[in-house]
């Protein structure tokens, strides 16, 4: 990556940059390829996969998420009468456009 990429990247970016700018982001983003670079060269093959990022920190994470189950059945026809308009079972709303 050189000076002409940054000065491409920022015209495809609609952004402008002097050229203490341009070589300041261009110093930037090879540091990130450095690391990108080492974490590419890591031997991954015995890392499990995390679920939540969270997990790294609390083994056995329990999100505290309640059981989908359901609680009351039955109760559409309640809850339709409040409604302004219904038919079959669905909400009817005014069209917006």
């Amino acid at each position: 990556m050189n000076l002409s990429d940054i000065k491409h990247i920022a015209d495809l970016s609609n952004l402008e940059f002097n050229e203490e700018q341009s070589t300041d982001v261009l110093d930037k983003l090879e540091s990130i390829f450095v690391i990108v670079k080492k974490m590419k060269s890591l031997n991954t093959e015995e890392i499990r996969p995390l679920n939540h990022p969270v997990e790294i920190i609390q083994q056995n994470l329990s999100l505290r998420l309640r059981n989908d189950n359901l609680l009351e059945a039955g109760n559409r026809e309640d809850y339709q009468k409040m409604s302004i308009a219904t038919k079959n079972g669905l909400y009817l709303v005014p069209k917006v456009i």
